[in-house]
């Protein structure tokens, strides 16, 4: 089981949920059709478009791998642990909308969370950017294949990443590029003639290649014969990078040892504690030990929200009325319906 998170979420809820809710990346049909196992589909829709703000939502995806087949239950229980490690206490505040996707092979829940909270409007980040979450979703995503007896996801730290657009064209140039350079690297390192980023530039140049550009996190390279440059992003191209110790988690076992288990977890829980401990003082949240809300008092709040959010259809629906009261034979007693959930 794989997490990960998707750099969009500036435009309208039309382009995710068309994707989330239709056909493919080909406009084709999926099959079989997505299902919503869990959200609203018009709450989410309303709390994107009535956000003022430049990022309006984030979306991910929770991918199975082929030989993954967790149950309806297994899925329910990781939805739970994945809302309570990352929205504590927010968990009917910051509505998600779940989606499950079988049309590849595998099953593929995707998400995609509103950026504000639905009581106050306050601006809400599922996945704020610093490696403290990149940590904790890796470490969220370690645990959970423990529980389910999943192999650990045991990435190559000596490759370049994939973008989604990479993946999306894997005969690209700059794919070619990166797979070429990944398995150089990877290969020199082991001989120990590769052990650190200065290392890795001077060997680069010696291949033809002009650094055009270094960051922390990564460099920019062009070839001669190449048109552009290509981006290098990876453990292997930061700034602090060893070669050495990067190998060795390349070497690590398929499955947690109870070293490294205990580590995880002493870690997640730290990571969680601290996110509630934020989010209790950013939203005024109540402790866990009192007397949890009412069901019945969150829905009738979420419907509050929806009539209280969408203005504009609210007005539009009161400029209907005042047109039929104006005309003769229609009742005077006519109400804005607003919106039913």
């Amino acid at each position: 089981m794989i997490v990960s998170t998707f750099k969009t979420g500036k435009g309208k809820s039309k382009g995710p949920l068309n994707y989330l809710l239709g056909n493919d990346k080909d406009n084709k049909p999926r099959n079989p059709k997505p299902e919503i196992i869990k959200g609203d589909r018009k709450l989410t829709e309303i709390l994107i478009d009535n956000n003022h703000r430049q990022y309006k939502y984030t979306s991910g995806v929770i991918a199975f791998r082929d030989n993954e087949k967790p149950t309806e239950e297994q899925l329910d229980k990781i939805i739970d642990a994945f809302e309570k490690s990352f929205t504590p206490g927010l968990e009917e505040r910051v509505p998600l909308l779940w989606v499950k996707h079988q049309d590849k092979g595998n099953t593929e829940l995707h998400f995609i969370c509103p950026m504000q909270d639905a009581r106050t409007g306050k601006q809400f980040n599922i996945c704020p950017p610093g490696e403290n979450f990149k940590q904790m979703y890796r470490d969220f995503q370690s645990l959970i294949n423990d529980k389910y007896g999943w192999e650990q996801v045991r990435g190559n730290m000596l490759k370049s990443q994939m973008t989604e657009i990479d993946k999306a064209q894997p005969d690209n140039s700059n794919n070619k590029i990166k797979e070429a350079l990944s398995k150089k690297i990877e290969e020199k390192a082991k001989k120990g003639e590769l052990n650190n980023r200065s290392h890795l530039i001077d060997f680069l140049k010696n291949l033809g290649f002009e650094i055009t550009r270094q960051a922390k996190d990564y460099i920019s390279v062009k070839h001669h014969k190449a048109k552009k440059a290509t981006r290098l992003k990876g453990p292997a191209f930061e700034d602090n990078a060893n070669y050495q110790d990067l190998l060795k988690q390349i070497d690590k076992p398929k499955f947690l040892d109870v070293v490294e288990k205990e580590e995880v977890t002493k870690r997640m829980k730290r990571a969680i504690n601290n996110r509630y401990k934020s989010l209790k003082a950013q939203f005024n949240l109540v402790d866990d030990d009192s007397p949890p809300p009412n069901t019945n008092t969150r829905r009738k709040d979420v419907e509050d929200i929806c009539l209280a959010i969408d203005k504009e259809h609210i007005k539009k629906e009161q400029e209907i009325i005042r047109k039929q009261q104006a005309m003769p034979g229609q009742p005077q007693n006519s109400k804005p319906k607003g919106f039913k959930l």
